[in-house]
């Protein structure tokens, strides 16, 4: 009897051994599937980055070309100030030889009653008789009335 229990014994261990081995063989072949989705992974990642320093580095060129466009565009002006191009906010007609400016709308704050500038000193119309009027920036950007 003891015998075959030890024979029995020894067929079990070795097929513990086989099963072992076939575990080791699947886990080292999991291992570089792993590593190789791994490095697949960051080879996209790398491609998306490099994609995306390009689109930056050409937003950043058209950037500096609008700068350099504006900065001409204000010494044509003979502004040095951004608050001319601020205050006209597209609401008004713009004389660039004079830099002279044309209320267009009427003051939504006016018509509420709580506008906190005069007449004078609103870039919008209060009442339709200052539509049309027109109105300068002085060299601190306050509006002075034409």
């Amino acid at each position: 009897m003891l015998p075959e229990v030890f024979t029995h014994i020894t067929e079990y261990v070795k097929q513990l051994e086989q099963k072992n081995k076939e575990l080791t063989q699947q886990n080292t072949e999991l291992t570089e599937q792993v590593n190789i989705r791994k490095q697949s992974r960051l080879s996209e990642k790398n491609d998306i980055i490099s994609r995306l320093e390009g689109e930056v580095k050409a937003l950043t060129q058209r950037v500096k070309h609008k700068e350099d466009y504006i900065i001409k565009l204000q010494d044509k002006l003979g502004k040095k100030d951004c608050m001319l191009s601020k205050l006209s906010g597209g609401n008004h007609i713009i004389d660039t030889e004079n830099s002279v400016f044309t209320r267009k709308h009427i003051c939504k704050w006016w018509e509420q009653g709580t506008c906190k500038f005069c007449s004078d000193t609103c870039k919008f119309a209060h009442g339709e008789d200052r539509v049309g009027t027109r109105f300068t920036i002085d060299k601190n950007g306050f509006i002075v009335d034409k």
